[in-house]
This record gives C-alpha cells, structure tokens and sequence, in this order.
C-alpha cells in the first residue's frame, strides 16, 4: 500500500490569511507533484467548529 500525503486547506473568501497562503499553495502543489493538495472551501461546505 502507497504512502501518499494529503495536504488540505481550509480556506474562505472573507479570510485575509487564507489568501496570503494560496501562491504559497499552489507553487507547494507543482513542487511537490507526489503529493495531493487539496483545497476545501468552508462556505460552500457550511463547514463550522463544533461547540
């Protein structure tokens, strides 16, 4: 069985940081083609932090 990393970020469009490390993500993904990146967008999830 193959070990492959996953590497996901949650992001938002509302969310300053979230875009600051999007280039950083994406020049990571080319870097790293063995990898998967992932990117998942909490909005269109509805995705929230449970109490």
């Amino acid at each position: 069985m193959a070990r492959i990393p996953v590497i996901i970020d949650f992001t938002a469009s509302w969310c300053g940081p979230c875009r600051v490390i999007a280039p950083v993500f994406a020049e990571y993904a080319k870097k790293f083609p063995g990898a998967i990146f992932l990117k998942v967008d909490v909005d269109e999830l509805k995705v929230s932090i449970a109490p």
